[in-house]
């Protein structure tokens, strides 16, 4: 019996994705963690950064926090690089040894949206790959120069780490006056939370 390959299930908004889920992709910068199931062998590969840069314009618009945005406008560059560039590895690494490659259009399709413009023929195959592999290390700097500013940026600062989110997690909570479950509070809901506590300081004066 044939296996039908599936699009592996994966978040969509700030309002479903979990805030623990959200913390782990900005702290590690993996894009995995928008994924709400475990990576089965029937899965397709697919580019799942155009919906990490929609929840973080999502994101950006529900928060008032300017400095926070900058700072994670530099972690969405690099998580984004980061998948891109694991998505072309994998698509090189399928293209030489697949056959017949009439098979792996959309494979094809995607490098060339990338902007990989190559034939990735049966004759010129090889020297296209080599090309695009070449090609790609253009992302490769542009990575290390947003890992160098946003390193920059947080030797200035103090470095966002999973302990601080927990702190302000901690806080929240003391003052809503219920504990705040980070697997089953949507980045939504923790938002509005943060809105809320930063609005009572302001009223108060504090």
């Amino acid at each position: 019996m044939k296996i039908p390959i599936l699009n592996r299930k994966h978040y969509t908004s700030c309002e479903n994705l979990p805030l623990y889920n959200w913390i782990k992709l900005v702290v590690t910068n993996d894009v995995e963690w928008l994924y709400s199931e475990p990576k089965k062998p029937w899965h397709k590969s697919k580019d799942i950064t155009p919906i990490w840069e929609r929840i973080f314009e999502e994101y950006s618009d529900l928060s008032a926090d300017k400095t926070a945005d900058h700072v994670l406008s530099m972690v969405k560059g690099i998580t984004v690089i980061n998948n891109k560039l694991q998505v072309i590895q994998s698509a090189i690494n399928l293209l030489a040894i697949a056959r017949p490659l009439s098979d792996y259009q959309p494979t094809i399709k995607m490098l060339n949206d990338y902007g990989f413009r190559f034939k990735y023929s049966e004759e010129t195959l090889f020297n296209d790959l080599k090309l695009t592999a070449s090609s790609a290390k253009t992302m490769v700097i542009q990575r290390q120069q947003l890992e160098k500013d946003y390193e920059n940026h947080q030797s200035k600062q103090s470095k966002s780490t999973e302990k601080d989110y927990y702190n302000l997690i901690a806080q929240l909570s003391k003052f809503l006056g219920f504990p705040i479950d980070a697997k089953k509070t949507t980045v939504y809901s923790y938002i509005s939370y943060v809105e809320q506590y930063k609005n009572s300081i302001q009223k108060d004066g504090k």
